[in-house]
C-alpha cells in the first residue's frame, strides 16, 4: 500500500504517474493494460465531447474481466474519469494543467484512487479496483469517475447537493458524475460501474434510466445530512455501502469499498489527514468546498459541493 503526490502538466503525464505507481505496488502493465488478480484496467486520454477542440486532455478509466492484447474483454459500459471539456453554463470549472495529483494504492481488496486538485480549490476523482462483495457471483471489479462521456449537458457538469430541490428523492444525496450516486439524465451512460453478475446483468451502473441500478442513496444520504455533530463538531466517516435495486423495488446490500468514505468536511481543510487508530484518512472536497452553502443546495447555480467530501485511506 502506498501514497504518491506530484504535479502534472498533461493527461499523458498523469497516466504515466498512475501506471508507475501501480507497477511499483505489484500491478502488471502489459500493452497499456494494468492488471492485478482478476482486475484489468485501461487508462486513456479523453475529451469525450470536443476531442478535437480541446488539446489538453483529461484521463479516462475503463475496466474489464480480462484482456486480449491491447484490448479489454468483458468491459464495463463506458469510460469515466476526469475531464477538461465541460459545459460551463452552470459555472462548472474544467480540469486545467498544471494540476496536483494524489494517488492512493490499497490492498485487500486492491484499489487505486486518484484525486486531482486544480485551480487551488477544485477537485476531480477517478478510481478502479476490487470491492468487497456480499452474496453475489460477480467479481466486484469496479470503476468510477467525476465525469462520464455524455454530451455537453449542463446536468452532467453541475454541482453536488444532499438536501435541496435539486436533490433526487427528497433529502437524499444526488450529484452528477460521482461515486455510485444515481443521476437523473435519461440515458444509459453511467459514472460508476461494478461487476455484480446478478439478475441476468453482468455490469451494473448508477444510470437512472437503466433497469440495473446501484447507488448509495439509502445507506449514505440521511447520515450525511445530519453531520457534523452540533454538540462537538465531529463528522463521521461514512462507509460506502452499495445497494442494488431488485424486483418490486426491493434493494440488496451487495458491495462495499473498505478504503473509501464519505465525510462532511466542514471543519477539515483540503488535504487534511485524519488519524483513527492505525489508519490515516486523506480528506478533500467532492468538487469544491463552500461553507456558505454547506448542503450544496445552490450547486446547480454555483459549481461546488458544499461541505461534502471524500476520505481515502492513506498509507505511506
Amino acid at each position: 500500500m502506498a501514497y504518491y503526490t506530484g504535479t502534472t502538466t498533461s493527461g499523458a503525464d498523469l497516466i504515466t504517474a498512475i501506471q508507475n505507481a501501480a507497477v511499483a505496488n505489484s500491478w502488471v502493465l502489459t500493452s497499456g493494460i494494468l492488471s492485478k488478480g482478476n482486475v484489468y484496467a485501461q487508462l486513456s486520454q479523453w475529451n469525450p465531447v470536443i476531442p478535437d477542440v480541446t488539446p489538453a486532455k483529461g484521463v479516462g478509466i475503463q475496466v474489464g474481466t480480462g484482456a486480449s492484447g491491447a484490448a479489454l474483454t468483458g468491459a464495463n459500459g463506458n469510460i469515466v474519469g476526469v475531464r477538461t471539456d465541460m459545459d460551463t453554463t452552470y459555472g462548472a470549472v474544467p480540469l486545467v494543467y498544471p494540476c496536483t495529483y494524489h494517488i492512493f494504492i490499497n490492498e485487500s481488496p486492491d484499489e487505486i484512487v486518484v484525486a486531482v486538485n486544480y485551480n487551488s480549490l477544485y477537485w476531480q476523482w477517478l478510481a478502479f479496483g476490487q470491492s468487497t462483495t456480499i452474496g453475489i457471483t460477480g467479481t466486484g471489479i469496479y470503476c468510477w469517475g467525476s465525469m462520464f462521456p455524455g454530451t455537453a449537458s449542463t446536468d452532467a457538469h453541475a454541482g453536488f447537493t444532499v438536501d435541496s430541490a435539486f436533490g433526487y428523492r427528497n433529502k437524499r444525496p444526488c450529484f452528477y458524475g460521482q461515486i455510485y450516486q444515481r443521476w437523473v439524465i435519461g440515458t444509459n451512460i453511467a459514472s460508476s460501474w461494478i461487476h455484480l453478475d446478478m439478475d441476468s446483468q453482468d455490469w451494473w451502473g448508477n444510470q437512472f434510466a437503466a433497469q440495473s441500478i446501484v447507488d448509495v442513496y439509502y445507506s449514505v444520504g440521511d447520515i450525511l445530512r445530519k453531520q457534523p455533530n452540533t454538540w462537538n463538531s465531529e463528522s463521521l466517516l461514512v462507509r460506502t455501502m452499495l445497494l442494488a435495486q431488485r424486483a418490486d423495488s426491493f434493494w440488496s446490500y451487495v458491495a462495499e469499498f473498505p478504503h473509501f468514505r464519505y465525510v462532511r468536511n466542514t471543519f477539515f481543510d483540503d488535504g487534511e489527514v485524519i488519524t483513527l487508530g492505525s489508519d490515516d484518512w486523506f480528506v478533500a472536497p467532492i468538487i469544491k468546498k463552500d461553507l456558505d452553502h454547506p448542503l450544496g443546495q445552490d450547486a446547480l447555480l454555483e459549481y461546488h459541493s458544499g461541505t461534502n467530501g471524500f476520505a481515502v485511506r492513506k498509507t505511506t
